[in-house]
């Protein structure tokens, strides 16, 4: 800040012998400084004061003395870190021949004289000249009377109007340092200064004068040049150095998108953004608001770097809050299976799940619902073989518990085979009075086989497929080729292959195929072996795996036939090749040509083996599955040389080189899935124990949980009547109400937002929150407290329209962003079914802190209390027991008598929590056990009135 004095002093004249003129003491007119001590301004160094005159003599200046009566006498700069500066101005240019100086004299302040200084002389609109730079003298007598001169500059004569000092950084501006070692001080001054010089005037012949210009700098110009330039002139005698020229327009952008031409400095002490040099409304647009969407959902319309700066994502241009709605909140499901309502992106984000629009933590189940899985489409690997596919399948219970008739639409979630069934009640595996239903897991995964085998032809391929081997085996009876083809054997599922030695099948029937003794013909084109099996379709098809049965016939133990002791199942292949082509040879078989098969690589070593397992000589022989994926028109399987061409070699005939091998039945699956066959199974009533494995390595089982309500807030708030739960709920009595927030605001739904109203409106409300003010006193809170309740300066008490058996008390704590901290900062609950005057007819459900909202313009409930089971109430009190004005509110202190919550919210207990593993299901009606994403429970055909089933890990 620079402060301009104007002072008129009288004219001292000396003798001088300089060019044999006379110098005289010239007038100082005015002076500017930058700073100076108001009870000793810098006027005082050049008004004479405390100086002894003029003497008259040629040199008498030099003899001239001050005395000081302490600090009356002398100028002072304060208040800031030197360097300071004065200058002074003489009013016009004068031949100046001397300047003396007499420094700080003060008693006891002397220290603060000036020491580093430099000293200039200029002339209107010239340049400044260094006349002295070095330490002033200190004060030679140091407080006493008439102290003689500091320092003299001999000025020769030179031309100047301004003289300016200009002291060194701090601590060498003053003497004070040098003698105390006191750096921090940052006074300094001196008593008096004098210019001396021929009294004839030189005038100003400098004519120029400041000129502002368009562009806000300062030129001195001749004040026609100036004007010519479209600039300002500033007036004769106008210097560049002391003028401040106004700075150029420019544009004006504000947060609101609108634009102003102004001096930049007004732009951004207005909240403004000067747009830079230059620039005009007219040619530069401001950026403009865009849609911002904030975490919690919500959206204002902002710049994009205000959007940025506040965590928010700016949408785009063009875009708004009204025509561009932001992402809302869904529940997402956490790898630790807790939920949290949050975007879908940041959900992903953090590892979780979102669960989908209009989807909220409170009804949402993330117990399993990250790998929740879809109807038909879980993926099971059974021993590092073959994919499945589940469903889950009901049927109707009949009286005889292997048989199955599936109810349509079936649900197949399934294992593959022996299917394990989860009945609704209690287990029918007794044969007893069986219930209406029951439900099993089961496999699709066989597929539709080449040649459409169904039990209406007996599973019959051979219309497709055709079979032949290296050599058959024709006796006791044939057991060629076609047995493995034709389904023989083959139960009415499909499912199983049947061994009954004098029956249908075994050693005396028709339905298995052999390779016999001796080692029949290779087969060209494919891999050496002790035996082939070749199989031709129409057509090439897209094969996705082949079922093998292996030999199943068992005449051990006890068994009729010709040797008893036995096990024929050792007959069975051990080792295999698999290799297919679609390439035709010459005798409508497969090509002969090496180069045209392919080795299925079934992740084993390359070319094979692959192992099978024996079979079991069982009426309910399960297929090994071996996945192929591949298009084919002619399959070969080669076994292995011996000792591992078939099991014999193991147990029966060490020694015997038996390159027999079979097989009793061979189907190859397409790589679509049809409907699944019906499956046997048996019926084990409450049996929740079964389980599979995924691909991934997880494992699923089936788990049920009860159907029960769910518990609901009294009042039926919803969407459609603003949340108000007033049609239930009623303001019993309250504290005082402070202006238009009022105690009803806290049950009418106003604020409230959210798909479940779970959230409350933060910003400046002024009616969406109850305010209490008591005056800190009781009585003078607007109506007296029940006497039965805990004491309180604020409290509110409910009632409903009647008794009801509460679950859970939602509370949101005063929400208005700029005032927080009235928020309560104790709280207390409790209940009544009477609302008595007695301690004994309220019981206590929670007394404790509660949390200080945060303004969110979606703020979540602040407090959730669960209650015990079985609390019934028809009143509830909320009683803030911040008896003392610190903990009356969040402020501790600030605002003592105002304190205030913004929302309650009741719920009533339905029959019981439905839980599984701490998971809350719901009723969808749904026909699938889950989506990927949403927990959905299934509730086949809405048979059952009393559970819900769902599939989840383990």
């Amino acid at each position: 800040m620079k402060k301009l004095r104007k002072t008129l002093v009288g004219v001292f004249v000396v003798a001088s012998v300089a060019g044999g003129a006379f110098a005289q003491h010239l007038s100082i007119e005015s002076y500017s400084s930058d700073f100076e001590h108001p009870n000793r301004p810098l006027s005082k160094t050049f008004n004479g004061s405390g100086m002894s005159g003029d003497s008259g003599a040629a040199d008498a200046f030099t003899t001239d003395t001050h005395s000081t009566d302490v600090h009356n006498d002398i100028g002072l700069w304060v208040s800031t870190t030197p360097p300071v500066f004065i200058e002074y101005d003489l009013g016009q240019s004068f031949a100046l021949s001397n300047l003396i100086i007499w420094n700080d004299n003060e008693p006891n302040w002397w220290k603060q004289g000036i020491k580093g200084a430099t000293i200039e002389v200029r002339e209107l609109g010239g340049a400044s000249e260094v006349v002295f730079q070095g330490d002033i003298p200190r004060a030679p007598a140091l407080g006493e009377e008439a102290t003689t001169a500091s320092l003299e500059v001999d000025l020769g004569d030179k031309p100047g109007r301004f003289i300016r000092i200009t002291t060194d950084e701090m601590p060498n501006h003053s003497w004070r340092y040098d003698t105390d070692g006191t750096a921090t001080d940052k006074a300094v001054g001196f008593s008096e200064i004098r210019v001396y010089g021929d009294p004839t005037g030189l005038g100003n012949t400098n004519t120029t004068e400041a000129c502002c210009l368009y562009d806000g700098t300062c030129t001195p110009m001749e004040a026609a040049d100036c004007l010519a330039a479209d600039g300002s002139p500033q007036g004769s005698g106008s210097e560049c150095i002391t003028t401040q020229c106004p700075e150029p327009t420019q544009a004006c952008c504000y947060d609101d998108g609108t634009c102003a031409d102004l001096d930049p400095n007004i732009c951004t002490s207005e909240g403004g953004t000067p747009g830079g040099f230059l620039t005009t409304c007219a040619t530069s647009a401001c950026p403009q608001p865009e849609a911002c969407c904030f975490n919690n959902g919500s959206c204002e319309d902002l710049l994009p770097s205000i959007c940025a700066a506040t965590n928010g994502v700016p949408q785009g241009i063009f875009t708004s809050c009204e025509i561009s709605p932001c992402p809302q909140l869904e529940a997402c499901c956490m790898p630790d299976d807790t939920c949290q309502d949050l975007l879908a992106d940041l959900c992903t984000a953090a590892g979780g799940t979102p669960l989908g629009t209009d989807s909220a933590c409170f009804y949402a189940d993330c117990v399993g619902a990250t790998t929740a899985v879809v109807s038909g489409a879980v993926e099971v690997e059974i021993e590092d073989r073959l994919l499945l596919t589940y469903d889950l399948e009901r049927s109707e219970n009949l009286p005889d518990t292997n048989s199955w008739s599936a109810v349509s639409p079936s649900y197949v979630i399934g294992d593959g085979g022996s299917a394990l069934l989860i009945d609704d009640a209690s287990a029918v595996d007794d044969g007893s009075e069986p219930n209406p239903a029951s439900y099993r897991f089961s496999s699709n995964a066989q597929g539709a086989a080449v040649g459409g085998p169904s039990a209406a032809n007996n599973w019959d391929t051979t219309s497709a497929v055709s079979a032949r081997g290296s050599n058959e085996k024709t006796c006791c009876p044939s057991r060629g080729f076609i047995n493995l083809i034709n389904g023989s054997g083959i139960d009415e599922t499909g499912t199983y292959h049947t061994d009954d030695l004098f029956g249908p099948g075994g050693v005396d029937g028709t339905t298995m195929g052999f390779n016999q003794n001796p080692i029949g013909p290779d087969r060209g084109g494919t891999v050496t072996g002790s035996y082939w099996f070749e199989f031709g379709f129409d057509q090439p098809y897209e094969i996705a795996d082949i079922l093998i049965w292996n030999y199943n016939e068992d005449a051990g133990g006890d068994a009729p036939g010709p040797n008893p002791t036995v096990n024929w199942t050792q007959q069975g292949i051990q080792e295999i090749t698999i290799q297919y082509t679609t390439v035709d040879g010459d005798d409508e078989w497969g090509s002969t040509d090496e180069a045209d098969w392919t080795t299925a690589d079934m992740n084993t070593i390359a070319g094979g083996p692959i192992a099978m397992t024996m079979g079991s000589g069982s009426n309910l022989l399960e297929a090994e599955p071996v996945p192929l994926n591949a298009t084919a028109k002619y399959i070969v399987i080669t076994g292995a040389d011996n000792p591992n061409g078939n099991f014999m070699d193991e147990t029966c005939c060490p020694d015997t080189a038996s390159v027999e091998g079979a097989m009793s039945e061979i189907r190859f699956t397409l790589a679509s899935q049809p409907e699944p066959p019906a499956m046997r199974g048996i019926a084990l009533g409450e049996h929740t124990g079964f389980t599979f494995t995924s691909i991934a390595g997880t494992v699923y089982k089936l788990e049920r949980a009860a159907k029960v309500a769910r518990d609901l807030p009294v009042g039926n708030p919803t969407e459609a009547n603003g949340w108000d739960t007033r049609s239930k709920v009623s303001v019993d009595h309250q504290s005082g109400e402070a202006d238009s927030r009022v105690a009803l605001n806290s049950i009418d739904g106003t604020g409230i937002s959210g798909m479940l109203g779970e959230y409350h409106a933060g910003g400046n409300p002024t009616d969406t929150m109850y305010l209490s003010r008591d005056e800190g006193q009781v009585e003078d809170s607007g109506s007296d407290q029940n006497a039965g309740q805990t004491p309180g300066r604020h409290y509110i008490t409910y009632a409903f329209d009647k008794v009801y058996t509460l679950n859970e008390i939602w509370v949101w704590n005063w929400n208005e962003s700029a005032y927080l901290m009235l928020g309560w900062k104790n709280l207390e609950v409790q209940v009544s079914t009477t609302n008595g005057s007695d301690p004994s007819d309220w019981t206590t459900v929670y007394s404790g802190p509660i949390d200080q909202a945060t303004g969110l313009s979606m703020e979540p409930v602040t407090l959730t209390i669960p209650l015990p089971e079985g609390v019934e109430a028809q009143y509830v009190a909320l009683i803030n027991t911040g008896l003392t004005d610190e903990d009356v509110n969040h402020g501790g202190g600030t605002y003592p008598n105002d304190s205030g919550l913004a929302e309650g919210r009741f719920f009533e207990a339905g029959d019981g929590v439905p839980t599984i593993s701490g998971a809350i299901f719901k009723a969808t009606g749904a026909r699938t056990v889950g989506d990927g994403g949403t927990q959905v429970l299934y509730d086949p055909d809405g048979y059952s009135d009393e559970y819900w089933y769902r599939v989840l890990p383990e």
